[in-house]
């Protein structure tokens, strides 16, 4: 997929509502999980996410264990051993109802 592909990203609520993540993390979300979609997996590559945000390897890097601890995706490595893949992990997806205060001024 080259780095000028368009294709529509989903943040599930519990994902972009967390104060935990920032906006560029979040959004990395759901780049991974529409890659994941088809196979459930999609080949790690953080010179391929780089090139995407123009940020450098190392900053994919981070924001991958950020994902990693909030225990949104993980990463494992393909039975040949030879590469690293991206796996979503399942969400506990609340209702937008239950995670927003509600205020009523009069």
């Amino acid at each position: 997929m080259s780095s000028t592909s368009a294709y529509p990203i989903e943040i599930p609520a519990t994902v972009w509502q967390s104060p935990h993540l920032s906006a560029s993390v979040k959004l990395l979300y759901g780049e991974i999980a529409y890659l994941c979609r088809e196979e459930g997996y999609y080949p790690l590559s953080y010179a391929y996410f780089a090139e995407r945000y123009f940020v450098t390897r190392k900053t994919v890097k981070a924001w991958i264990a950020q994902l990693e601890e909030a225990r949104l995706i993980r990463v494992r490595y393909a039975a040949s051993g030879q590469h690293r893949l991206l796996h979503l992990e399942q969400l506990k997806e609340k209702s937008i109802e239950n995670q927003l205060p509600l205020t009523f001024t009069s």
